[in-house]
């Protein structure tokens, strides 16, 4: 094992430092100033959230009569199904891995047989759902009963539209008709797929199967994003560039950039929130900086193999719900924007945060899919019978995704209402919140905190 460098695990990074960890949309620029502190998700939670997720589960599902792992795989998912119907296969959990079919000789079908061994359903499975969960306590873990259920709703929501094999149109949507795909099929096999992540730099030993790769260290040009205490990137822009890499050369790394790590046509989206290329990378990097913590210099792991955790995440299924979870509440998409969790907790006074519509601006980095992921928003708030006053789940107006996007992620709550305030053509959405008491009767916001 190699001897630590005595420096924080940094990564280094482009002037363009917003379209690098957005890795989406390059015009998706936060308007909070580099030089302030992100908002963070407050410690402090009522006395409610005291409760597990799975207390929050076994709560709903015993005024239905089941257990939690029942409502898990008969209405929020669905385990079994009939095995003679070819519509309802394709809304079976881990069905493509079960039931599915590829292309003889294709890669889809080369990864089948590779991931695909374990026992029935196992890797999306209610056991790996809540062991992930437990490593994430800061998810659904902030206000009332009503608030957590609405994170949650948006949670199940954006996983079961980026796993889902069924059509997700009026006529054919199913509510349950999420997991389906461990992998974005449709993207294997592209070797131009936009989501290699070509412009970093790495540094790895050895070659092949037996390479492994530096875990403090991604260089780009120009400044430097360290993890902080939450495993978050944060800025800072002083770091001989030229120093380090001569010494991490002398440790015996060489550099590379991280497209080369996989196959090109390797970096397609993967788990239950599809973690696609860089957001992969990042993953690894954070699960094993929190495998560290606590352990003394000489006991850290250094180095691992980006190849080796690329696989186990396509078959062990709790540390893809890690991975998920940690997109929920610790990714975020530059150092002074704020988590997904964020935005659900009483924390965040925007109603307009609230919902499916931000959450799809925030994982996509813009409003395509809006509409499947706020028909599966509407079935999740209906499960856990949640109170959600629009928000973008009443409506499938794709316009309330936008609103969300504007307010929520490029100005303030009363600057996107008074930009509507006089305006004729104002959005329906900005009627709805008016008629919920968001917006008085002067065209003014109302400070509230819509979630307790």
């Amino acid at each position: 094992m190699l001897q630590s460098i005595n420096k924080p695990l940094v990564i280094f990074a482009l002037a363009g430092v917003s379209q690098f960890l957005t890795g989406c949309n390059p015009d998706n620029n936060s308007s909070t100033s580099s030089n302030s502190p992100p908002p963070q998700l407050s410690a402090k939670i009522n006395a409610s959230s005291i409760d597990s997720l799975e207390a929050l589960l076994e709560k709903q599902a015993q005024q239905k009569g089941l257990s939690g792992e029942e409502l898990y795989n008969t209405i929020l998912f669905s385990k079994n199904v009939s095995q003679t119907s070819k519509s309802q296969q394709y809304y079976q959990i881990d069905g493509y891995c079960t039931l599915g079919s590829a292309p003889a000789g294709s890669l889809n079908a080369q990864i089948r047989a590779t991931v695909c061994k374990q026992a029935y359903s196992d890797y999306f499975s209610y056991a790996n759902f809540i062991k992930a969960a437990a490593q994430y306590p800061q998810f659904a873990a902030n206000g009332n009963d009503n608030a957590r259920y609405t994170e949650l709703a948006a949670f199940l929501a954006t996983v079961a539209q980026e796993t889902n094999g069924v059509a997700t149109d009026e006529g054919n949507f199913v509510g349950n008709g999420g997991l389906y795909y461990r992998w974005e099929v449709g993207a294997v096999g592209q070797l131009d797929y936009t989501a290699a992540p070509r412009a970093y730099t790495v540094f790895v030993k050895g070659s092949g199967d037996n390479q492994v790769v530096n875990l403090q260290y991604l260089i780009m040009n120009g400044g430097a994003l360290t993890l902080n205490e939450q495993g978050q990137y944060t800025i800072n822009w002083q770091v001989d560039v030229l120093s380090l890499t001569k010494e991490l050369e002398q440790q015996g790394y060489k550099p590379t950039t991280m497209d080369t790590l996989l196959a090109k046509e390797l970096w397609f989206g993967m788990g239950p929130l599809q973690l696609t290329g860089d957001k992969l990378y990042w993953f690894f990097q954070y699960y094993y900086w929190r495998q560290n913590q606590g352990k003394a210099e000489g006991e850290k792991i250094l180095d691992a193999s980006f190849k080796d955790f690329h696989k186990r995440f396509l078959t062990d299924g709790e540390l893809a719900w890690e991975g998920a979870f940690w997109y929920w509440t610790i990714q975020r998409k530059d150092p002074n924007s704020k988590t997904l969790s964020y935005y659900f907790s009483s924390a965040e006074t925007n109603p307009m945060c609230k919902g499916i519509g931000m959450a799809t601006a925030a994982v996509n980095g813009g409003c395509n899919d809006y509409k499947p992921r706020a028909r599966y928003y509407q079935y999740f708030a209906q499960v856990f019978n949640v109170t959600t006053p629009d928000r973008g789940g009443s409506k499938l107006d794709p316009n309330i995704c936008y609103s969300a996007w504007y307010s929520c992620d490029y100005t303030s709550w009363a600057s996107w209402v008074a930009t509507f305030k006089d305006n004729k053509n104002k959005p329906a959405v900005y009627q709805e919140m008016q008629d919920n008491g968001y917006i008085n009767e002067k065209g003014e916001p109302e400070e509230q905190d819509v979630i307790q």
